[in-house]
């Protein structure tokens, strides 16, 4: 992993920086903080990747794991049956 002030950004170009990033994690701070992480993808499945950090699927998964704590989940066999999957 490569950290870099968000300050020192300014002076590099967004090719120079993307190939950077396609080799390691770039971390980028604000006033030493974390701020945000340029990721390389490398070999991975990118829909899968953007998909589990959506928002909208957290929530999606919040509430089919509420649906399962109060009992009114199904399980894999119920699925089944009630799609027609053998």
């Amino acid at each position: 992993m490569k950290a870099m002030k968000e300050s020192s950004l300014k002076g590099i170009s967004a090719n120079k920086l993307l190939a950077l990033a396609s080799r390691n994690t770039v971390l980028v701070t604000h006033n030493g903080k974390p701020g945000w992480a340029l990721v390389p993808l490398n070999g991975r499945d990118w829909e899968s990747y953007v998909v589990s950090r959506s928002p909208v699927f957290k929530r999606a998964m919040g509430r089919s794991r509420n649906s399962i704590k109060t009992g009114r989940g199904l399980s894999l066999a119920e699925v089944k049956k009630r799609y027609g999957i053998k």
